[in-house]
């Protein structure tokens, strides 16, 4: 190697798409427009926990521009809306089409729903104690107990791994250093919020238009969201404005 000219270590190289970035030429999800194309926007629930009383979308759906208002009692055979409980604050609770974004956010403020508040717990150590509020109705829970024999509450799935001889590793150190470590829940901070649009092809087939970092892993979601083959979803994507492992 010695003497040898190198023509990319340690030289400038130009990004290939670099100039279309620069220039606002190039193309991000939310930039796709198709004739004829509706905008969604989704109705979450401001509650951490509660029971849904009732929905009533006639309002929203009266609403001119507005094509449709969907809950789960509109589509029982899809488990993507929340229409008796709500377990986490933001989750799904209806779903709007309108001609434009504009009257999609406005229809969202005419949809009415009457929550029964409930109990919610936020600690993951807090949620397992015996008294603790269930955290979802019905949810299938394994039967744990702490050192003390007592049931622990809302686990769904409990694991043990045991590699060598803890203990004996333990009388044999020269130190044993215990303590509880613990973060905050954080979200990758990327520029560009999450965009999609999507089309039914004439022969039946899904076309998505969306950024990502895996595209199989977004066909497989959409399909069994939809109840659809795999092969019925076609996923194209395009430049994305970060992700950082998050997309």
């Amino acid at each position: 190697m010695a003497g040898r000219a190198l023509k990319s270590v340690g030289e400038r190289t130009a990004r290939l798409n670099g100039p279309d970035i620069v220039t606002g030429s190039e193309q991000y999800a939310d930039d796709i427009q198709l004739p004829g194309m509706l905008y969604g926007r989704i109705l979450r629930s401001p509650h951490g926990h509660a029971r849904i009383r009732k929905i009533d979308v006639s309002r929203a759906r009266a609403l001119s521009g507005v094509v449709d208002v969907v809950t789960a009692s509109d589509i029982p055979e899809l488990s993507i809306l929340s229409g008796k409980e709500v377990c986490y604050h933001g989750e799904k609770v209806a779903l709007v089409a309108a001609v434009d974004a504009d009257i999609a956010e406005d229809a969202l403020h005419l949809i009415e729903v009457d929550y029964e508040v409930l109990p919610a717990v936020t600690d993951p150590l807090a949620a397992m104690a015996p008294d603790a509020p269930i955290v979802k109705t019905g949810a299938p829970c394994e039967e744990v107990t702490d050192e003390e024999g007592r049931q622990l509450r809302n686990v769904t799935a409990h694991t043990m791994v045991v590699d060598g001889d803890v203990e004996q590793g333990f009388a044999e150190a020269d130190a044993v250093v215990e303590a509880e470590y613990s973060m905050p829940f954080f979200h990758q901070t990327y520029m560009e919020p999450n965009a999609a649009t999507a089309r039914v092809e004439a022969n039946g087939r899904l076309t998505v238009w969306s950024s990502g970092q895996g595209a199989f892993n977004l066909r497989s979601g959409v399909a069994s969201a939809l109840n659809l083959p795999e092969g019925q979803v076609r996923v194209i994507m395009l430049e994305m404005g970060g992700g950082f492992g998050a997309k």
